[in-house]
């Protein structure tokens, strides 16, 4: 914002709200990921493995409408289809965290079901 004169149009707070969510959904992954793996290089690509497809398919580089039917509903299984979709109204529509309440919660229940599932097998 303050270098590249960005206008963000929503909340700063909320915008923080939905981006420390949005880490925190990918926190469990890594954990989950890092535990499976034998050896550092192996999580590191399993990572990009991950990351990768599910930036194309989120809805990040562009618009998921525009996709069929059945790679939408796999779209909608990633926290980051929700993470940047909450981030894109906050930021260009100004919503409030009322508006995005669906997404952050679908944030939420992401990070406790990663985070319960990462905790017991972390070595």
């Amino acid at each position: 914002m303050l270098l590249f004169g960005v206008v963000i149009y929503g909340s700063p707070i909320t915008m923080l709200l939905v981006m420390v969510l949005g880490v925190a959904s990918f926190i469990g992954v890594g954990i989950i990921m890092t535990s499976l793996a034998p050896e550092q290089e192996t999580a590191q690509m399993m990572a990009t493995l991950l990351h990768f497809p599910m930036m194309f398919l989120s809805g990040v580089l562009f618009p998921i409408n525009h996709l069929p039917v059945a790679v939408q509903y796999i779209d909608k299984s990633c926290p980051l289809y929700y993470a940047a979709d909450a981030l894109r109204k906050v930021v260009i529509l100004n919503a409030g965290v009322n508006i995005i309440m669906p997404g952050l919660l679908v944030l939420l229940a992401y990070s406790a079901v990663t985070m319960a599932i990462a905790a017991p097998i972390f070595n």
